[in-house]
């Protein structure tokens, strides 16, 4: 039969994880879970972020206090990570064809990838954020080195007059705010090859844990190892989500995306 959805759709963004915790927790319960910031493999985020100081009134401020201040919001902002596609760039772009995703964050290619619409996965973050601020979705910016400027540079003076208006804490929910691109959706260009797009929202609250997958949810993709015996409860799954099934097979290096399942044979993982 054919490929029910197209793969080469802007809207479809990949999370690939391991087919233990899709069949265990997301799958059955049909939520994926919101992580912290500090929580991520990337030194730059799990590590508290430092900051420069100028024209600095130093009997007025407390330069420990600022740092706490900002460092305590910035690790109360979750994200959620995906792949997009980049139809500009054949197979190497699909955000179901990277190998070293699927080595990486899917178990050695024993894991799931699941394809979702962009469009409706933001709306369902919506529904539980409402009109929040802090809410952010985009895709990943790279760069070669991360530059410093006015997001880790805090001016004194300008600091003392915004708290004449605001708290210590005010000042840095809106820092982070202002900068949000530089903070949650920079990386570094090693990074490169995942595609990363993120949902990012600030949530002291934890009013988003969880969100439900189940109208977003648009395909469910197994890898090239994915154990035989996994097979029929993938398939139930995928009955009961109302979407479809295949499978990336590796042929030659290349990946090749079917709904024919065949299975490869058992060599040991390495």
């Amino acid at each position: 039969m054919n490929i029910p959805i197209d793969v080469n759709d802007p809207d479809l963004i990949f999370h690939y994880t391991p087919c233990k915790k899709a069949l265990e927790k997301i799958l059955p319960t049909k939520k994926l879970r919101f992580s912290y910031f500090k929580n991520t493999d990337d030194p730059r985020e799990y590590k508290d972020q430092w900051y420069g100081f100028i024209n600095w009134p130093i009997t007025k401020l407390d330069v420990n206090e600022i740092h706490k201040n900002l460092n305590i919001v910035r690790n109360q902002f979750k994200l959620a990570c995906f792949c997009t596609n980049n139809t500009d760039d054949s197979y190497k772009g699909m955000g179901y064809a990277k190998s070293r995703m699927w080595s990486q964050y899917a178990n050695h290619h024993e894991g799931i990838c699941m394809a979702f619409s962009t469009k409706i996965l933001e709306e369902s973050v919506k529904d539980i954020m409402g009109n929040a601020h802090g809410v952010y979705h985009d895709k990943v910016n790279y760069v070669e080195k991360i530059q410093f400027g006015n997001e880790t540079e805090i001016n004194g003076n300008e600091l003392l007059k915004q708290l004449e208006s605001q708290g210590l804490k005010e000042f840095a929910i809106n820092h982070m705010m202002n900068y949000y691109k530089f903070f949650f959706l920079t990386k570094v260009i090693d990074y490169h090859d995942e595609s990363e797009y993120r949902i990012v929202v600030y949530d002291p609250n934890n009013k988003l844990d969880y969100i439900d997958i189940s109208n977003s949810i648009r395909a469910i993709i197994i890898g090239d190892r994915v154990p035989k015996d996994k097979n029929q409860t993938i398939k139930d799954f995928c009955k009961q989500l109302n979407v479809p099934y295949y499978k990336v097979l590796w042929e030659n290096g290349n990946p090749k995306l079917t709904d024919r399942i065949r299975y490869y044979h058992d060599n040991p993982i390495p």
